[in-house]
């Protein structure tokens, strides 16, 4: 990692006055650990303003379900054996913040129900006619606006949700079990066309069977919506989409009770017009990524997609009363594009505190600094930070602390920064972690 990168880790948060390393006892030389970090460093995203804003990043050889999850309470998400936690601070052009639904406090909004209306009257009466009404185009891109113009716009889209929000929160909602569980059975009953959701589990004889299918789609999906043709590789989509550094954990005796990496297919007379890929965990159902057949976009496809991933955790809470949340990973406030996602969660990631705020207030704070970093909870005390001396390292075949060993390795300083870069990041966990070290 170079010296610009070490000072972008270090300016995500605040600095502390640390004590010399003191020397540790030195741990058994196994590997207990449940997570297994092999890489630490920064990648660069570029934002709607072409400006590249910095990420950490860890690529695991595994972790575990309960560890993810923390980490997506500290606003990190997953791609492949990569996770990832933007960096934030007073220069970050587009801020990204992680989002999250509570099961038993989602409501439907109006907007929602219209959707899922305009799918059910597609599925029972073939209303529209997607072979009449629909064709196979982009979506029509955003022009090129400057910053003031991009965020006037997104500020309209802000005061709209506060509008909603308010509005939403004076009355009292729909149960998510009763109304969109119902919705959902109501669609699946069938009529002029039949609709199937099925869960298939990575490597499985039908993932195999289906991954030439699902590929195809996601190429179409990524060319119509975001023309982004460097996506469109098998390389990129299986790195990204078909492998994953989580177990997958089966009950025999419930098909609910599963754990680990899954694709959620969604069939309309038997073609395959929508793949999810989640994540789901301890205390979450995690959408990585949902992609599609752009002509049923007519039909809000995507937004019957989500819903049915909500009722699913719904339904896996059942079982398993630990899963709590819904997340649809992260937001990045000066996209358009992402701002359905305010609508579908009840709380966002204050990234100072680490903390959950009400999704009304985190807008709120949102659009008072104009879409640039806002702390949402700025009078609280920041997150407790690890001691990354005492982080677990895997050097030479045995397991240490890094305080311990620090002056054996050749890059010690490089090192050092990485692992007081993922300490600040993941918070006390990241003590909990395993990191092999290069002899």
């Amino acid at each position: 990692m170079s010296l610009k990168q070490a000072c972008l880790i270090d300016s995500l948060f605040i600095e502390t006055d640390l004590e010399k390393p003191i020397l540790y006892e030195p741990l058994e030389p196994k590997l207990a650990h449940d997570t297994i970090i092999e890489t630490i460093d920064i990648m660069q995203k570029s934002c709607v303003h072409k400006n590249n804003n910095p990420n950490l990043y860890i690529e695991v050889e595994k972790i575990s379900h309960e560890h993810l999850s923390e980490l997506i309470d500290q606003g990190w998400c997953r791609r492949g054996k990569r996770v990832m936690k933007p960096i934030l601070d007073d220069t970050t052009c587009c801020s990204r913040y992680g989002l999250r639904t509570e099961l038993t406090k989602f409501r439907l909004t109006r907007s929602l129900k219209i959707s899922l209306k305009r799918m059910k009257k597609y599925i029972q009466t073939n209303v529209p006619d997607l072979s009449e009404t629909c064709q196979e185009e982009k979506s029509e891109a955003h022009p090129e606006l400057s910053q003031e113009e991009l965020l006037d716009f997104t500020q309209k889209e802000m005061e709209e949700f506060l509008r909603t929000a308010t509005k939403e929160k004076s009355k009292k909602g729909d149960d998510i079990d009763k109304v969109l569980g119902e919705e959902l059975k109501e669609i699946a009953k069938g009529g002029k066309h039949n609709i199937e959701v099925s869960l298939v589990a990575l490597n499985s004889p039908e993932f195999n069977a289906t991954y030439q299918e699902s590929f195809d789609l996601f190429c179409k999906w990524n060319r119509a919506v975001h023309d982004q043709e460097d996506w469109c590789n098998k390389e990129f989509f299986d790195t990204s989409f078909c492998i994953t550094p989580l177990q997958n954990i089966q009950d025999e005796d419930n098909e609910l009770g599963v754990m680990g990496t899954f694709h959620l297919h969604f069939r309309i007379d038997g073609k395959l017009v929508g793949v999810a890929e989640i994540d789901i965990l301890t205390k979450y159902l995690c959408v990585n990524l949902n992609w599609y057949h752009p002509e049923y976009r007519v039909i809000g496809i995507g937004i019957f997609m989500i819903m049915s991933n909500m009722s699913l955790a719904y339904q896996i809470s059942k079982v398993r009363p630990e899963l709590k949340y819904f997340s649809g990973g992260v937001i990045e406030t000066n996209r358009p594009r992402q701002n359905y996602k305010c609508y579908l969660s009840t709380e966002m990631l204050c990234d100072w505190t680490r903390r959950w705020v009400p999704i009304a207030d985190a807008v709120r704070k949102i659009h008072e600094a104009k879409g640039r970093y806002a702390s949402f909870l700025p009078n609280e005390l920041p997150m407790k930070l690890s001691d990354f001396f005492s982080i677990s390292c895997l050097f030479n075949g045995e397991t240490h602390h890094f305080g311990r060993i620090r002056k054996q390795i050749k890059n010690e300083k490089e090192l050092e920064e990485n692992l007081r870069g993922l300490s600040k990041a993941a918070g006390l966990v990241a003590n909990e972690f395993i990191v092999k070290i290069q002899s």
